[in-house]
């Protein structure tokens, strides 16, 4: 990387080279300075077309799928640049929030931003997310929590970006929402196994509170009907105040959800 000042990082995991894929990777071509992709696959080893990458920015990796946080930490000691951008492979950033990345990352201000999102783009179902999402962000400094649902540790001056023109948009399906939930829950069920076996009462509040926003927050009612969007974000944030005063009025549950990472 020739120029270190300011520079981005851009990371993305697939399980192979994807429409997705391609179509992030050629979303943010032009805006970031380095691209790292992370196949996450057991048996396969996709490589990427030489013409995919003329200014030679791609740098490939390949990691037998663990678990979330596990493969995006792996992804994030792989990057060399100052700042972190990152997309899932059925997301694409908006024109405006690209053109305005260089802008971002010239504060000195801020260690991180988060970024609406638009749900099921391009359907009949297209609806903003009701929470907002750390997608750029000072390399170094943090490092993700949780199986499922994970979290940023670490960051601590943060700003919402709130111009609904700087968003990203995400290319889902109401199917695929239900697919992920119905794959989450056991996982969650088996952390609250986990915390139970334990004892510790902060472990058990911080998995019952996963398991009900797992079922509740990403309950498909919300997005068909975007007039309860507003009362389930409240009682999220309400459900959420309640689990930190039981944590001791702690700021966020980080310590728990690396606790239960230890889950076998």
């Amino acid at each position: 990387m020739k120029n270190k000042h300011n520079s981005i990082s851009f990371y993305c995991i697939s399980p192979d080279f994807s429409f997705g894929l391609k179509r992030a990777i050629q979303n943010v071509y032009s805006f970031v300075d380095e691209i790292i992709i992370l196949f996450g696959s057991d048996s396969k080893k996709p490589t990427l077309p030489v013409y995919f990458d003329p200014q030679h920015k791609i740098k490939i990796f390949y990691k037998p799928f663990t678990y979330f946080s596990d493969m995006r930490n792996f992804a994030l000691s792989k990057i060399s640049g100052q700042w972190v951008l990152m997309l899932d492979s059925d997301e694409i950033f908006s024109a405006k929030l690209l053109e305005n990345l260089r802008i971002l990352v010239s504060t000195k201000k801020y260690d991180g931003y988060k970024f609406h999102r638009v749900n099921f783009y391009q359907t009949p179902n297209e609806t903003m997310d009701i929470f907002t999402h750390t997608r750029l962000f000072r390399a170094g400094i943090a490092l993700y929590v949780g199986r499922v649902h994970e979290l940023l540790d670490g960051i601590i001056n943060i700003k919402e970006v709130m111009d609904t023109k700087q968003v990203i948009l995400h290319f889902n399906k109401i199917s695929d929402m239900e697919k992920k939930n119905r794959k989450y829950l056991p996982i969650l069920q088996r952390e609250l196994e986990f915390a139970n076996k334990s004892k510790n009462q902060h472990l058990r509040a911080v998995a019952e509170f996963r398991i009900w926003a797992n079922i509740h927050v990403d309950d498909i009612k919300i997005f068909k009907d975007p007039s309860l969007t507003k009362t389930a974000r409240q009682e999220f944030y309400k459900r959420r105040s309640q689990l930190m005063k039981i944590l001791g009025n702690k700021k966020n549950y980080h310590e728990e959800l690396r606790a239960l990472e230890q889950l076998k």
